[in-house]
């Protein structure tokens, strides 16, 4: 909820591509259930909570269907591993750096591999991400040492 009660978020001050069109002088307003009103302008409607996108185009996120970027994150060069949550939330930075609002991991094994791609690692992965999903893991910061926040390592420990 914004201070205003309403948890209505509306975006200006920048054009606006809804997928169709530019619109030069665009607003957006949307809550956690969706888009409510696509249009132009620059004043912000009432009831709502105002964010100047500053000139910024406000478009729609792209989405990306398929992608092993994870493992690449992960062991970046041979035998240089990162810590999966560490990798899991850079990775996420950098998607939504580059639009990237939904993004579909594969995350493959097979009976016979070690490392990365070993059944146990890929559960592992599965058990993170879907943790990571749930909102549980808080995807704006590195929590310090010892906090609630990084309790998901214990819980995807299995």
């Amino acid at each position: 909820m914004n201070g205003n009660g309403s948890g209505k978020i509306c975006l200006y001050g920048g054009p606006l591509y809804d997928g169709q069109r530019l619109i030069s002088r665009g607003l957006l307003v949307f809550d956690a259930v969706g888009i409510e009103t696509v249009g132009e302008g620059m004043v912000p409607p009432a009831g709502t909570r105002p964010i100047d996108v500053g000139g910024r185009l406000i478009a729609p996120g792209l989405v990306d269907l398929h992608s092993d970027a994870l493992e690449k994150c992960i062991e970046m060069r041979p035998g240089v591993m990162f810590d999966a949550l560490f990798a899991l939330q850079n990775l996420d930075h950098r998607l939504a750096a580059c639009g990237i609002t939904t993004f579909c991991h594969a995350v493959s094994f097979a009976d016979s591999e070690l490392g990365l791609r070993s059944a146990t690692e890929a559960e592992r992965l599965a058990r993170l991400l879907s943790l990571f999903n749930s909102a549980a893991v808080d995807r704006n910061y590195l929590p310090a040492a010892g906090s609630a926040a990084t309790t998901p390592a214990a819980a995807i420990a299995g």
